[in-house]
C-alpha cells in the first residue's frame, strides 16, 4: 500500500464523479 497508488486512486474518483456531472449537466441543456 502506498500513498501515490492511493493518490492516484482518489484522483480516478474525482475524475468519474466530475464526468458524471458533466453528462448530467449536457443532459439538463439539451
Amino acid at each position: 500500500y502506498s500513498p501515490i497508488a492511493y493518490n492516484g486512486m482518489d484522483l480516478g474518483l474525482d475524475l468519474k464523479i466530475s464526468t458524471r456531472e458533466i453528462i448530467q449537466y449536457l443532459d439538463a441543456i439539451f
